[in-house]
């Protein structure tokens, strides 16, 4: 890798950018995830003339990207642009701050990269130390031309999914949904497995077109039955939103899928009316607990996976004519009897009607 070291007033990278000579978003890129008050503390610093972190960009053909600094640059346009105010609360104003534009920024210009080396790399090594990238954003920057980061890409637009509204704005700039969904694919492929191991796997491998096709088609096949769940009673309204619940979920629809909408249906509704009783406090009631424990300790853990997942399992899959030992707790803890059990299919339940009388909340008909 061949390189030099410039400075650069502040007034050259606005230019750059004006001349259409500055590519804020390589494929390998982040998203814009600062917040004002990041952009704010910027302007100060250089208000003050303190130093701010180096710039690395690659030049090639007269044209130049940035690899690192992305954040900063975007910042400094906005601030020019009139995008933000700063910690004064004004707008940015050359009379009244000459020296903004003449601020002095050091600058790596990267002009060549050896055969076996490429950008993508670099920009991955140079952000994999310190908080500067999280998994998401450095998968990205390695894998960016890998046909499983575009599947994943792809689902993260899929209405079906944004219609639950699991992430907030924030975690989707930080790339926190398609890291989720990769798990969630994975769990399609590969079953439950321990943490993101299997995930690598699939990033490092990568797939065909065939099983982009399977997968793309498998995942949205069990967006639809999640998304009628969420017409019955909205998800981000229960524990379920959590990732380690709707994981479970998904799984568990992924699983049963050949089961139809409708006993599907019937098992979301006792999982809402049980949600709130679902926690490590409730010493009533074990099988309550210990999901809840497998929740939040090695949560992402395959043996927590598989809990959680038997859980579900035994409360509504019991193909015997009496209740097992989870569905005897969970009855006792509610002062109900074998007699509030339900047939649905070819499963012993509880019944949704039944479990609305006790805990005295008529939420579904």
């Amino acid at each position: 890798m061949e390189y030099k070291i410039e400075t650069w007033p502040i007034e050259k990278i606005i230019k750059l950018h004006e001349d259409d000579k500055l590519n804020l978003s390589p494929e390998y890129q982040r998203n814009e995830i600062w917040p004002i008050k990041a952009k704010q503390k910027l302007i100060d610093s250089i208000r003050r003339n303190k130093p701010i972190p180096n710039f690395f960009l690659y030049k090639e053909n007269g044209k130049y990207e940035i690899v690192d600094g992305q954040q900063r640059t975007r910042a400094l346009l906005g601030y020019y642009k009139g995008l933000f105010k700063d910690s004064n609360k004004s707008y940015y104003d050359e009379e009244k701050f000459p020296e903004f534009l003449e601020y002095l920024l050091s600058v790596t210009i990267i002009t060549k990269i050896e055969k076996h080396d490429s950008i993508e790399q670099f920009y991955a090594l140079v952000n994999s130390t310190g908080l500067k990238l999280n998994r998401p954003e450095l998968k990205k920057a390695e894998y960016y031309k890998t046909k499983f980061l575009v599947l994943l890409e792809n689902l993260s637009t899929s209405e079906k999914f944004n219609s639950l509204e699991l992430f907030r704005e924030s975690s989707i700039n930080r790339m926190q949904d398609i890291d989720f969904i990769g798990e969630l694919v994975s769990l399609i492929k590969n079953g439950i497995t321990d943490k993101k191991k299997a995930v690598n796997q699939m990033f490092e491998a990568d797939i065909n077109k065939d099983e982009y096709d399977q997968l793309y088609n498998n995942f949205e096949s069990v967006l639809d039955i999640i998304n009628s769940l969420n017409n019955l009673y909205e998800i981000k309204e229960t524990r379920y939103r959590q990732r380690n619940d709707f994981y479970t979920l998904f799984g568990f629809v992924n699983d049963n899928i050949k089961l139809g909408q409708n006993i599907l249906d019937y098992f979301y509704k006792i999982l809402v009316l049980i949600g709130e009783d679902i926690a490590p406090s409730n010493e009533e009631c074990e099988p309550f607990k210990e999901y809840a424990f497998h929740c939040v300790s090695q949560s992402n853990s395959k043996n927590a996976r598989l809990e959680r997942l038997k859980f579900f399992n035994e409360l509504f899959l019991n193909t015997e004519k009496k209740a097992n030992e989870t569905q005897k707790k969970i009855l006792n803890s509610y002062k109900m009897k074998e007699s509030d059990l339900q047939k649905i299919g070819d499963f012993l339940t509880l019944s949704v009607l039944a479990l609305q009388e006790e805990i005295g909340e008529r939420i579904f008909d």
